[in-house]
């Protein structure tokens, strides 16, 4: 016979694991960035103006997040406004 532990901790698992795997998934699963957002394109752009050697840029949060390196090899990371590509 089975103790209650034994058959407990798989259905906790079972429970964990969905929770676990359902929250991913909405983290991941937010969809393209708003209309009026600009391009991630046109953020790139804007930065590279500034000088900024862009390396990623992607939306978080309600903003977009920005890694580039400047022209002394510095590496940098910031929000940016998603309407009018200022860095916050």
């Amino acid at each position: 016979m089975k103790t209650p532990l034994k058959i407990a901790a798989p259905i906790a698992l079972a429970v964990l694991t969905a929770a676990s795997a359902a929250a991913l998934a909405r983290d991941k699963d937010r969809g393209p960035p708003p209309a009026d957002w600009m391009s991630v394109s046109d953020v790139a752009a804007k930065l590279a103006a500034q000088g900024h050697k862009v390396v990623e840029i992607e939306a978080d949060d309600g903003l977009y997040e920005a890694k580039w390196f400047d022209d002394q090899g510095r590496r940098f990371k910031a929000k940016i406004h998603p309407r009018t590509g200022e860095i916050i």
